[in-house]
């Protein structure tokens, strides 16, 4: 069984892979806070959208959309494509918290 640390590491290992700015629920972008890679902002809409910017993550923007539901562990690019499903790594809903 994993440690909480070596989860962590696992998470901001597969975060730092990504490409772009990306999208993501609630519950996921509640870990990306843990991550000491992660800057915070003041959380500030997208215009035209219902969605938000929370900070960054390794230089990516971290977005914040309240229409993907909470357990809800995929996280997609700017035109909605899957970029990664955490779920396939090993994690859970309760890892995100």
């Amino acid at each position: 069984m994993e440690t909480f640390r070596e989860k962590q590491e696992k998470f901001d290992k597969l975060i730092s892979e990504l490409n772009s700015d990306f999208i993501c629920s609630a519950a996921v972008g509640t870990k990306v806070k843990d991550s000491v890679l992660y800057v915070s902002e003041e959380p500030s809409k997208i215009l035209g959208t219902e969605k938000y910017k929370i900070g960054t993550f390794n230089d990516k923007s971290v977005i914040i959309d309240p229409y993907i539901k909470w357990g809800d562990l995929r996280i997609f690019d700017d035109n909605q494509n899957e970029l990664i499903n955490l779920s396939n790594f090993g994690f859970d809903t309760m890892d995100m918290i």
